[in-house]
C-alpha cells in the first residue's frame, strides 16, 4: 500500500502549487478544507476554500506544504479523491476525481456517489 493509499485525498503536483499559491495569499491561512455541499441538479458539490484553523478530527494530507483538511463527515465520499489543476484556453481551476461519484450533471458542477 502507499502513502497516497492511506490519505483521504491524494494532490498531484501541479494542484500542490496552486494550492500554496492559495494558502499564500490568505494571511494567516493553514491549510484548505476540501468539503461536500448540497447543490446543483445531481445534488452534491465540491467545496474548497481556506481555513485559519484545522479541526481536532480532520484528516489532513500535508503535501510539501499544500496542506488539505477534511472533516469527518465528508471523509467517506472523498475516500480516494485526488486533487488535480487543469487548465485550457478558457479556463483553469482545481480538478476533483472521485471513485466514489456514481454520476455527474451535465455541465459538470455537481455530482452523486452511491
Amino acid at each position: 500500500m502507499s502513502e497516497d493509499d492511506e490519505n483521504v485525498v491524494s494532490i498531484t503536483l501541479e494542484a500542490e502549487n496552486e494550492i500554496k499559491k492559495l494558502m499564500a495569499a490568505h494571511p494567516g491561512c493553514v491549510g484548505i478544507r476540501l468539503g461536500v455541499s448540497s447543490k446543483g441538479c445531481s445534488g452534491k458539490s465540491y467545496t474548497f476554500e481556506p481555513i485559519s484553523e484545522l479541526g481536532p478530527f480532520d484528516e489532513v494530507v500535508d503535501a510539501n506544504g499544500a496542506v488539505v483538511a477534511v472533516e469527518p463527515l465528508n471523509q467517506i465520499a472523498l475516500w480516494g479523491t485526488q486533487i488535480g489543476w487543469g487548465e485550457d484556453m478558457f479556463s483553469s481551476g482545481f480538478t476533483f476525481t472521485n471513485p466514489n461519484e456514481t454520476g455527474r450533471c451535465g455541465c459538470g458542477e455537481s455530482f452523486t456517489t452511491g
